[in-house]
């Protein structure tokens, strides 16, 4: 097929439609989550969830624990009938297309891979919804570039703005979207996209907050930050606890390829023991903590609702192996909507226990989990100053970027002391890819070739 550069203004039209698209996918992402959530947790038929309110008791009592193994053999059957590409965390799979492969898209994976993840999320596996809503706006880019005749960068642009519209409006996050993208699946030097992506990510948050099914945001009044060296420290504790993260990670899903072949064997006793967990910390604390994007029990933590360090840190780790479990035996899903928990409950704990040790420590536990939020999956993703802008738009806090930002820089610095992939780039290495996991590193590989007379170096 022969393909045309459009003119700038032409091409500028085509991003603020990816951008539509990726809103409103994310509003119909959101609301199969709901349903799917209700029906398995509820009984009900609903399209009405309140991210930020805990599940009630579950219709089902203690069936309850089945729920994530029904859920999780639909999504098996989904992935090996369906759409091979729905397993995982999705981010993977764009950056194979956009660096590996470079081949179109399925459209059909617009449909099956939300589906798969709004089971997977709903029935209460322990996963994230970036990854899907970002290879789903990824899907509609690629659809207008080959309906527009567009190859080359800008094919991979308006991927990429289907990606940062997507981002943006499950988070309410335009500027967090926009950064995310370009950080994850920018190659150097291409400043181009840029604007491109800049309009895409900002449409896809009005477009999602227009339908009425954006993220509403946490409620924080932010304090003052005092021993901001404190909050630093933090950072580099967040930075070990997410290698430690990826560590399991790995090593969950090492495991379970020794597991016999039969997916649905599988994933079905991965999610049976996920079960038996979301149950047990039900009947202990009154509340399924740990299931689904986690974002109550998130907000429970901004609102200064845990004083006892060693829950939180108990809640750390089961959802550190909660995730593993659904990720390490085949499930769909993101990684980025765990490690928000992930860093939240490690921060406010983290806060709560020096202050018990140093009682004169000026450390708040609500920043601390806002800057844990921020760093943690700052070093999980490898998107350094997107996971700042990501948290600070989910609280309301700007204001506050210039303290986050060095805490997830240190925190990513520390995280690739110990390992060199991030979430996202973890099984593109084991399959032979082994793919630099951000623009930055992209940037010193191109640096570094340019200085040995050689291509990109790419490796991470």
């Amino acid at each position: 097929m022969k393909t045309k550069p459009p003119d700038t203004l032409r091409f500028y039209l085509m991003a603020i439609l990816t951008g539509m698209a990726g809103g409103a996918g994310a509003a119909l992402f959101n609301a199969f989550i709901a349903l799917f959530h209700n029906l398995f947790f509820l009984g009900s038929w609903s399209f009405h969830y309140d991210w930020l309110r805990p599940t009630p008791p579950s219709f089902w009592g203690v069936g309850v624990i089945g729920a994530p193994v029904v859920g999780g053999l639909l999504v098996t059957w989904i992935i090996a009938r369906l759409a091979p590409e729905a397993q995982g965390a999705g981010v993977d799979e764009i950056l194979r297309n956009l660096f590996v492969d470079h081949a179109a898209l399925r459209p059909s994976l617009s449909a099956w891979r939300p589906l798969a993840t709004s089971i997977s999320i709903g029935s209460g596996a322990s996963v994230g919804h970036e990854g899907p809503i970002m290879q789903l706006g990824a899907v509609y880019g690629d659809l207008l570039a080959t309906l527009a005749r567009l190859a080359g960068w800008q094919r991979d642009t308006l991927l990429a703005c289907g990606a940062a519209a997507g981002t943006a409006a499950l988070f309410h996050a335009p500027w967090g979207g926009f950064v995310f993208a370009l950080e994850i699946l920018s190659p150097a030097g291409e400043w181009r996209r840029v604007v491109p992506v800049f309009l895409a990510s900002f449409t896809g948050s009005w477009m999602v907050s227009a339908l009425g099914k954006g993220f509403p945001g946490f409620a924080l009044a932010i304090p003052d930050w005092g021993a901001w060296w404190a909050y630093m420290g933090l950072g580099l504790g967040c930075g070990l606890a997410a290698a430690f993260f990826l560590a399991v990670l790995r090593a969950m899903e090492k495991a379970f390829r020794a597991f016999p072949a039969n997916p649905y064997w599988r994933h079905g006793v991965a999610m049976a023991i996920l079960g038996i967990l979301i149950y047990l910390v039900y009947v202990q604390t009154g509340q399924y903590h740990v299931e689904g994007v986690g974002f109550a029990t998130i907000a429970e933590v901004l609102g200064g609702g845990f004083h006892h360090p060693w829950l939180l840190f108990s809640l750390f780790l089961l959802k550190l192996l909660v995730t593993a479990l659904t990720l390490g035996s085949g499930g769909s899903g993101g990684t980025f909507s765990p490690a928000l928990f992930l860093g939240a409950t490690f921060g406010a704990g983290a806060a709560i226990l020096a202050h018990t040790i140093f009682p004169g420590l000026d450390l708040n536990p609500v920043l601390a989990a806002v800057v844990g939020m921020a760093s943690f999956s700052a070093a999980a993703t490898g998107a350094v100053l997107g996971s700042a802008l990501i948290a600070a738009e989910m609280v309301g806090g700007m204001g506050d970027l210039s303290l986050l930002a060095p805490a997830c820089i240190l925190a990513w610095a520390v995280r690739r002391l110990f390992l060199k992939r991030s979430t996202y780039t973890l099984q593109l290495s084991w399959q032979g890819h082994p793919l630099a996991e951000n623009l930055y590193l992209r940037m010193r590989d191109v640096h570094l070739g340019k200085r040995r007379g050689k291509g990109p170096c790419g490796n991470g």
